[in-house]
């Protein structure tokens, strides 16, 4: 456990649950950058092929799969919105 001490208060953070935060924190900034951007869309991509469980969502490891797909240069900027738009339910 992390802790922080601020105005008095005495905040406790578990490295899990700042990994998480930190992670979202870091898409969400992501997003905001490509989401100013305009590309066209590849047709042919499917954004649900990162849905490694099949439960038709995509699921906070299987976005972070993605980004580092993207990060790798083996998807484009359209393709990891898209991927995404899933993510965060706006498809």
């Amino acid at each position: 456990m992390h802790s922080m001490r601020e105005e008095g208060l005495d905040l406790k953070i578990d490295k899990r649950s700042f990994l998480i935060f930190s992670t979202v924190l870091s898409i969400t900034i992501l997003l905001t950058i490509l989401a100013n951007t305009t590309f066209a869309a590849d047709s042919s991509f499917d954004p649900m092929v990162y849905d490694t469980d099949n439960d038709n969502i995509i699921q906070i490891d299987e976005a972070i799969h993605a980004i580092n797909h993207y990060n790798w240069n083996e998807i484009s900027k359209q393709e990891i919105i898209e991927v995404y738009k899933y993510y965060f339910g706006v498809n």
